[in-house]
């Protein structure tokens, strides 16, 4: 047997030990949930998750591999992915993320027959450099809304390369971007175990007292008042293309443009041979901006750049993140942790372009 045979061979009790303890944690899970509540399964509905990473499709793979592992779980009486997206269209509901307050988790748990809700957000699906080698890496938030009070019931972030789950001698190492986001589901799942309880204690009080009733209309006499429209509309593809303008010291790509729930224009910015991805996405609105901000780092409290909310950040990965509330636009930049007095030499000079935009 060769000298990498024999490590492989080394390797397979510990691998065979893993295995087991991650089958065993799932089954404590669906074992103490299936005995709180009896017979039947806790209904939950998983929305189409929210995609901020650069890949596009990246919310389609991550949903798809999340209703998987549900579904293989047998933890939850999973509501068909069809039924879901309808009823999300008919109560226009565009961005889980932003847009799921206490009233629409009530009525989106009468129109699904839901007493759960799973939300979450791609915040990086692509790939990064270790060492020499390209690994995977993902990141990922999640979380799980009582769809009778709108509460958190539980919630998690996680971010993985393929290189994390290198045992030895590169054993372990996971090279695709499809494989890798199972297994930090699954990561991400195990910790369901802790809140499980919680989840348990609120279905029963929420089948106990039931769906509050959906407010009486007035009758037809009575006086209803319309708000005005809106001041803001949506800008013409050139306008917004436009915003992402020449800055001095920096090259541009090409400005792209795509709808993703809202208006989203993108390029890449270059200076020192180091780019820096930039996003600025039209929300129509200042507070939807800052409420779809808020959502994103949602226990964080925002620092101010530019005199503006803002949230700054290093990723797992090295990268450093600052997304910023600029009026009705969120601006989001990323680059290497090195390139951080660039990256904010770029969004003041993007901000400036910004502040006559209503």
């Amino acid at each position: 047997m060769t000298m990498k045979g024999w490590r492989v061979m080394a390797l397979l009790p510990l691998v065979a030990v893993g295995l087991a303890g991650c089958a065993g944690e799932q089954a404590a899970i669906t074992a103490t949930v299936r005995q709180a509540v009896g017979n039947e399964r806790i209904r939950l509905a998983v929305l189409p998750f929210d995609n901020l990473s650069q890949k596009p499709g990246a919310e389609r793979a991550v949903t798809q591999t999340i209703l998987t592992y549900l579904l293989a779980s047998d933890l939850f009486e999973v509501i068909e992915p069809g039924h879901v997206n309808r009823v999300l269209a008919d109560l226009r509901v565009r961005s889980a993320a932003e847009e799921i307050d206490p009233e629409t988790a009530r009525k989106l748990g009468q129109r699904l027959n839901a007493e759960l809700l799973l939300i979450g957000v791609v915040q990086e699906y692509g790939e990064v450099r270790v060492a020499n080698d390209v690994y995977p890496a993902v990141s990922l938030s999640m979380r799980i809304l009582d769809v009778y009070t709108g509460s958190i019931l539980w919630s998690a972030s996680a971010a993985q390369t393929g290189a994390d789950t290198v045992v030895i001698f590169d054993f372990g190492r996971i090279t695709s971007l499809p494989k890798l986001t199972q297994v930090l589901v699954e990561k991400m799942a195990r910790g369901l175990q802790a809140s499980a309880p919680r989840i348990v204690e609120a279905v029963k009080r929420g089948r106990e007292a039931g769906l509050p009733a959906a407010p009486t209309p007035p009758p037809p006499s009575a006086p209803v008042t319309v708000p005005p429209p809106a001041p803001q509309g949506p800008l013409a593809e050139a306008q917004l293309k436009a915003l992402l303008r020449d800055v001095s010291g920096f090259t541009r790509s090409e400005v792209g443009y795509r709808k993703h729930f809202y208006d989203t224009v993108e390029a890449v910015y270059a200076v020192e041979g180091t780019r820096i991805p930039v996003r600025l996405v039209d929300y129509a609105s200042p507070e939807r901006a800052a409420n779809f901000m808020t959502g994103e780092h949602a226990g964080v409290a925002p620092a101010t750049f530019a005199n503006l909310p803002a949230y700054m950040w290093e990723s797992q990965f090295g990268l450093v993140h600052l997304d910023v509330v600029a009026g009705r636009f969120g601006l989001y930049l990323s680059g290497p942790s090195g390139a951080a007095a660039n990256l904010q030499r770029l969004a003041q000079a993007l901000i400036a372009g910004l502040q006559d935009v209503r």
